[in-house]
């Protein structure tokens, strides 16, 4: 194999064996390493089969490259910190390697020809053939936001490094795997919401994320790599529902300011003694929590779930104030208690405006017979107008303010709620009755209405798959 550059800073890389693998390199050894800065282009000629590990470390200068189409494995590292604004993946690929186009910050695009059965391009994304997997994000696109296509299960090491342009980035919950080093260094990202299937948050996931406010890690992650959330300059809380601390690595938060942890009712003095999350100066249980349990799909529909710690037999009246970002309503209709706490409430909405509303629980307030725990009270509904793009967009709940029966309050004065745009259809239409609601949630089929009734589902043969009796409110039903 041979290497030639000429004057105009083009390297030409051949070889006249039948076919011939480039070797891997270290990164300072390989034959062109001394005119690094002079490489414009390169040129790699047919039968050249690997791009070694490597191979192109530091060519800075480097903006264009033509691959042959007997090239079948790039090696890992092979464009670290290359000048590419674009690279077309011959057909012929069967293998790419690890943080092969690290720090690439003119990278606009990742192309994959047709008829290579390995990998894929969408508006220069690169997946493996069935989109199952996100490989890479080239750092040099300007978008400020970005939804993972709900057909990935996995993201990639590295995949998102450095894209300094991301604001928010949409994880939707079939994803079970991200890559170490997945997030790292996007200095503009303000708000991730952890998909909760994860089990695994790698080593240095959102290191040097510094914009990064706040996380809340759902109970489906069960280890967390070093430095995981290291060096977030910003992170102001951190948010986990663990009842029993979760053992991991003394590092995960290396280099990252004091913070703030919420943890569940009654589990502080646990945290406090665990040798991980002891280190958080201030340890705050927190009794009110607002999640999203319905990204907002092509009908522009979604719901927030608000859940309290309430001890047993205890009730409790009060209201609050929520507040939806520009182009989103609260759906009053479809906004209710949840049906194991309907029989004894009623809720009246007030518009106070400034697209905010005055949600209170009256008359005989709720009541619980289990032990203390978090549980879902209420499903808050609300719509999204077209005009509002993909993206993730925030909700507030202020000046909460319950009461429980034996006077002790439940108090909030803000609390924040991540709202996903995602634009894809997730409900079911049924155009006769506009108060009737259902749509999926993790394998799960949720159907609501304001009326008592029985609910029965039958496949597009006639068959009938499930049917029971449902009060006013929700009702979840298994499907996959």
């Amino acid at each position: 194999m041979t290497a030639t550059l000429d004057g105009n800073g083009v390297l030409t890389i051949s070889t006249t064996a039948s076919s011939e693998a480039m070797p891997d390199y270290t990164g300072f050894d390989n034959p062109w390493y001394d005119v690094l800065e002079n490489i414009r282009s390169v040129v790699i000629e047919d039968k050249v089969t690997t791009i070694g590990n490597n191979a192109f470390f530091l060519c800075s200068a480097l903006t264009s490259i033509t691959l042959p189409n007997t090239l079948e494995t790039i090696g890992s590292g092979a464009f670290y910190t290359c000048g590419l604004s674009s690279i077309t993946i011959p057909a012929s690929v069967v293998s790419i390697g690890d943080e092969v186009f690290v720090s690439c910050s003119n990278l606009l695009s990742i192309n994959v020809e047709e008829g290579n059965k390995n990998y894929s391009s969408v508006d220069g994304v690169l997946y493996n053939k069935d989109q199952t997997i996100l490989y890479w994000y080239p750092a040099g696109k300007s978008n400020t936001g970005f939804s993972i296509p709900n057909s990935v299960l996995s993201i990639g090491s590295c995949a998102f490094i450095y894209c300094s342009n991301l604001t928010s980035v949409l994880i939707p919950n079939t994803v079970q795997s991200i890559g170490y080093s997945a997030f790292a260094s996007c200095t503009s990202l303000t708000s991730v919401i952890i998909p909760d299937q994860l089990k695994l948050i790698e080593h240095h996931t959102f290191a040097f994320c510094s914009n990064l406010t706040s996380i809340l890690i759902p109970n489906s992650v069960d280890s967390i790599g070093v430095a995981a959330f290291g060096f977030c300059d910003n992170l102001t809380d951190v948010t986990v529902n663990w009842t029993t601390p979760l053992s991991g690595q003394n590092d995960i938060f290396d280099h990252t300011p004091i913070v703030t942890l919420y943890v569940p009712t009654g589990t502080k003095s646990l945290y406090q003694a665990d040798p991980v999350w002891g280190t958080f100066v201030n340890i705050v249980e927190r009794t009110v929590v607002p999640d999203e349990t319905q990204p907002v799909g092509a009908d522009g529909k979604g719901t927030i779930s608000l859940s309290l710690s309430i001890p047993s037999g205890a009730t409790l009246t009060g209201s609050f104030e929520i507040t939806f970002p520009e182009g989103m309503i609260l759906d009053e209709q479809l906004t209710v208690l949840s049906a194991e706490l309907s029989e004894n409430f009623s809720l009246s909405f007030t518009y106070e405006g400034n697209n905010t509303w005055l949600i209170e629980i009256k008359s005989n307030a709720l009541r619980r017979s289990t032990a203390s725990e978090y549980t879902n009270i209420m499903t808050i509904a609300y719509t999204v107008n077209d005009s509002v793009s993909k993206g993730t967009y925030e909700a507030s709940i202020k000046n909460l303010d319950f009461i429980q029966d034996n006077g002790t309050p439940i108090k909030e004065d803000l609390l924040t709620v991540p709202i996903n745009v995602d634009r894809v259809a997730t409900s079911i239409e049924n155009i006769g009755n506009p108060s009737f609601y259902a749509y999926f949630i993790k394998n799960m089929l949720r159907i609501e209405s304001s009326q008592a009734e029985t609910i029965t589902i039958y496949s597009e043969a006639g068959v009938q798959l499930y049917s029971a009796k449902k009060s006013a409110g929700s009702i979840e039903a298994p499907f996959s």
